[in-house]
């Protein structure tokens, strides 16, 4: 379970449901219905972390941005 979680948090789809939690005014982890309760507060940091990145105005790093083909430094200085 949290190595999926870490993938979905890391992935950036995890504002669908930053967005949906404050809407309905839950915690994030109660929309994914986590049961184990260290398991929700690790999310419910994470989920925290983020808000505070995006209210600051900073962008936060997702794993598909790192991994996006045009997004590689050391094949941009291969290239030129």
């Amino acid at each position: 379970m949290y190595r999926n979680l870490k993938n979905f948090v890391n992935s950036g789809k995890v504002l669908n449901v930053i967005n949906m939690a404050s809407t309905w005014k839950k915690r994030p982890s109660e929309m994914l219905n986590i049961e184990d309760e260290y398991i929700a507060y690790c999310f419910d940091e994470a989920c925290t972390y983020i808000i505070n990145e995006l209210k600051d105005d900073k962008k936060p790093h997702w794993v598909q941005d790192r991994h996006d083909k045009g997004n590689n430094p050391g094949l941009r200085l291969l290239m030129e």
